[in-house]
């Protein structure tokens, strides 16, 4: 009798087809990582690099003004590294957020407030211009560290990033983490901002970061070291856009094979 069956072994030109169709998956893989890793080479635009070492006025000078809110005073508070103690800090503090490794000294720190009289709270901010070439697909990232002392007056210190008018809020104010109980020398407490959306702002813009010292006078309120701020580039819609339509080709069902017919002989 004869036996009637069918198999999916492919054809000669579905081979190729196929054949094909592999090589062009492989090419689009390689272009969804291309694109994908393209940004991440892009180098970040450092704004902000403040680590306060001269002990007389912030040293980072070069593209930031530098202003403080106290009308009696024409000096900042800055100190050098081995003083934070005279402010109830401590002289060390975890540079790498490595519990492993270490600590260093301080290479030195600021009190935002200045004034020893009973003024209230005063502002340290920093003036800067983007720059000018600068696109519209850029985050800010943002690291410090920060102290409070006298931590039992008054409020903890904050911080707020705005453009140069004011009318525009980047950042809103938002309290600075701090260490609020023990004794002194109190540590030194990492603060990170990830992700600051700066997306209405324009190469040229002047923008202004604020910090608000909190408590009363120059015997206690917020303490800052090591800032760094930076500019960091995204991808714009359009590279988006194209990993998105890459990814969905990727995802795309192969074809079946194509079903072939036998007829076996007698058995």
């Amino acid at each position: 009798m004869f036996k009637v069956g069918s198999t999916n072994l492919p054809g000669k030109e579905e081979s190729k087809t196929m054949t094909r169709n592999r090589i062009m998956q492989m090419v689009l893989c390689c272009s969804v990582w291309m694109l994908a890793t393209a940004n991440t080479g892009a180098t970040p635009i450092v704004l902000i690099d403040e680590e306060f070492t001269n002990g007389a006025q912030p040293t980072d000078n070069s593209i930031v003004t530098w202003t403080h809110s106290d009308p009696s005073s024409v000096i900042f508070e800055t100190y050098k590294a081995a003083k934070a103690d005279e402010r109830e800090m401590s002289n060390t503090y975890d540079d790498d957020q490595d519990a492993n490794t270490p600590e260093i000294d301080i290479p030195g720190g600021l009190e935002v407030n200045v004034n020893t009289v009973d003024t209230g709270p005063m502002t340290l901010t920093a003036i800067l211009e983007l720059p000018a070439d600068l696109g519209n697909n850029h985050v800010g990232y943002m690291t410090l560290f920060a102290g409070r002392r006298q931590p039992s007056r008054g409020d903890a210190g904050t911080m707020k990033i705005t453009n140069g008018t004011g009318n525009i809020t980047y950042f809103p104010e938002t309290q600075l983490s701090v260490e609020t109980e023990g004794s002194e020398p109190y540590d030194w407490v990492f603060n990170e901002f990830a992700i600051i959306d700066l997306s209405g702002a324009s190469g040229g813009d002047e923008l202004k970061v604020i910090w608000y010292g909190g408590g009363t006078n120059g015997g206690d309120g917020l303490q800052l070291a090591d800032i760094h701020f930076e500019l960091i580039p995204e991808p714009g819609a359009g590279w988006l856009s194209a990993l998105v339509f890459l990814a969905l080709l990727l995802l795309r069902p192969a074809r079946p094979a194509r079903s072939t017919s036998l007829v076996s002989g007698l058995a």
